[in-house]
């Protein structure tokens, strides 16, 4: 199969990488794929962190303007 986006980017020096973190995005063993491989000031860590990632425990909806955020398997 063809590597996709992530597999012709990985490695290359000119290319900048993107990565949530958060083990439910990306994977742990593509995480550390990355550290090894591509060039570490080409690394760039974001988040998708919205006001919702602070809801006490137990509540399950999260108002955000019009849309309801629902809190699944710990995402």
């Amino acid at each position: 199969r063809t590597p996709g986006a992530m597999g012709a980017a990985l490695g290359r020096k000119d290319v900048f990488l993107e990565l949530i973190a958060d083990q439910i995005h990306v994977a742990p063993s593509v995480m550390d794929w990355t550290r090894r491989i591509h060039p570490a000031d080409r690394v760039l860590l974001v988040s998708d962190c919205v006001p919702a990632a602070a809801t006490p425990p137990g509540r399950k909806v999260y108002p955000f303007g019009p849309l309801k955020i629902h809190f699944r398997e710990g995402a």
